[in-house]
């Protein structure tokens, strides 16, 4: 089978691979679609301290099952798949974090989404593997796993009806986040700085800023923001911007060592919440199928194109130069 390899830093290549062997319990899956992570990008452009080449990236898939050895699942079924599921046991999975799990990667798709078929681990068929109808594409179903982080997030912050959110960005995490916050019944301003991006985020925010030309307001603040980029000093602007007793959510991840400057005060005396997220529990990757099979979320609002797997260093190259939105690779 054909895979793509990731061998080092602004490196990849069509490489073949054997097709993986399943076990009971397990799923071969013909992989139709997998889409490109920003985690994928930043691995590609300067490496990541826990992915260690050669190896295939990707683990936003959906496909269509093409051996089964478990009895829930047969040939020929639409799945989208999610790449981890916690163990269920552990002391963070009994409290019901599941994304602390200390054994979340111990199953994980094989060899990665980007690649012809993947073995999928009988504990990740079990709690992370949900058919979908005819009426989703593959491209569409796998936008499910980025979703599913988003609920993650939007569930901690504890939203509510009315409430006024801030996202800070306007990437394809951003304009998600603001989509679930508009279902929810906020209230969603959103900031940005790229042209074609704001111009889908008017589609869905009741405020979009344009941060090259214009300030976020202030005022009272906002009762929640996410901040969706990796820049630690947004999370600081973030907690200029917040309410008193208002919530802050770091969504974007950092690299290593981030530091941040705050008023301790702020967070004793005025009550503001500082939190981040990871991740997704089964129960919110099954959320979130469900909201895209159902159109409640529009998923043709973050795909840009669906490019086959000769054309993915391209695609890779424009998704790093913030060019177009969700990229999605196709088999």
């Amino acid at each position: 089978m054909k895979v793509i390899l990731y061998e080092k830093e602004k490196q990849i290549r069509l490489a073949d691979r054997e097709i993986p062997v399943i076990r009971d319990g397990e799923v071969l899956l013909r992989v139709k679609a997998c889409g490109i992570c920003a985690t994928d990008i930043k691995t590609y452009l300067r490496g990541h301290p826990l992915i260690k080449p050669p190896v295939v990236l990707g683990h936003e898939v959906s496909g269509e099952i093409a051996e089964s050895r478990n009895e829930y699942f047969q040939v020929g079924q639409h799945v989208a798949v999610a790449p981890y599921v916690p163990c269920g046991m552990c002391y963070f999975c009994q409290r019901e974090e599941f994304s602390m799990c200390r054994d979340l990667f111990a199953n994980s798709i094989d060899p990665g989404g980007f690649a012809e078929y993947i073995r999928v681990p009988a504990r990740i068929v079990e709690k992370g593997m949900f058919e979908f109808p005819d009426g989703l594409s593959f491209s569409q179903a796998a936008l499910t796993e980025p979703l599913a982080c988003c609920i993650n997030g939007i569930e901690r912050s504890r939203i509510k009806v009315g409430d006024n959110i801030l996202v800070i960005g306007d990437g394809p995490i951003g304009l998600m986040l603001a989509h679930l916050a508009k279902i929810y019944g906020a209230s969603v301003t959103l900031s940005g700085m790229v042209d074609e991006r704001l111009s889908v985020a008017r589609q869905i925010a009741d405020t979009v800023i344009d941060v090259r030309k214009d300030e976020i307001p202030g005022g009272i603040g906002f009762d929640i923001i996410f901040v969706a980029v990796g820049f630690p000093e947004l999370t600081e602007t973030a907690l200029h911007l917040v309410r008193k007793g208002g919530y802050v959510n770091i969504f974007g991840g950092l690299p290593k060592g981030s530091r941040l400057a705050i008023d301790l005060n702020q967070i004793h005396y005025q009550q503001v919440i500082l939190d981040g997220s990871f991740g997704f529990m089964p129960r919110q990757f099954r959320l979130a199928l469900n909201l895209l099979s159902h159109g409640t979320i529009n998923p043709e609002l973050f795909i840009t194109d669906t490019v086959r797997i000769d054309d993915v260093e391209s695609a890779f190259e424009k998704s790093a130069n913030r060019e177009g939105l969700k990229w999605i690779v196709s088999f």
